[in-house]
């Protein structure tokens, strides 16, 4: 299948903007891009996201599965389910969920450890039974 190039150039300056103001339309199995030139359901698409200092954000391939036509739209646009993403944007969609949580890059997600069962010496004894004479 050929795949139509799209370069989307977007007017914030860094990354952190991006993800701030952006960072809604993106989820781990695609992204809406905003856009007239809509391509139709099923288009194959190669894909790019710059700033607008030209600095590349988004990378990857992805097929076209909605794209809104009509009147009342409140965006202009079309949803990109992604087949396949560079390394470096798979890290930045990591980093836009975990914004988007509340984790932020300070707070790495907490990890669950498995309990452990107490120590012998830590853990009470049950009290035995008296015999019965």
């Amino acid at each position: 299948m050929s795949l139509t190039p799209l370069r989307i150039r977007l007017p914030y300056g860094s990354e952190a903007e991006f993800i701030e103001r952006y960072g809604a339309n993106v989820s781990r199995g695609g992204v809406f891009i905003a856009t007239r030139a809509l391509r139709p359901d099923a288009t194959g698409i190669s894909f790019e996201f710059v700033l607008k200092d030209g600095s590349r954000l988004l990378r990857g391939e992805g097929v076209v599965q909605v794209a809104p036509a009509g009147e009342g739209e409140a965006r202009a646009g079309m949803t990109v389910r992604f087949t396949r993403l560079d390394s470096r944007s798979k890290a930045l969609i990591d980093r836009i969920l975990a914004a988007r949580s509340g984790l932020g890059e300070a707070q790495p997600p907490a990890v669950v450890e498995a309990a452990q069962p107490p120590t012998s010496a830590a853990q009470p004894q049950p009290a035995r039974p008296a015999p019965i004479a």
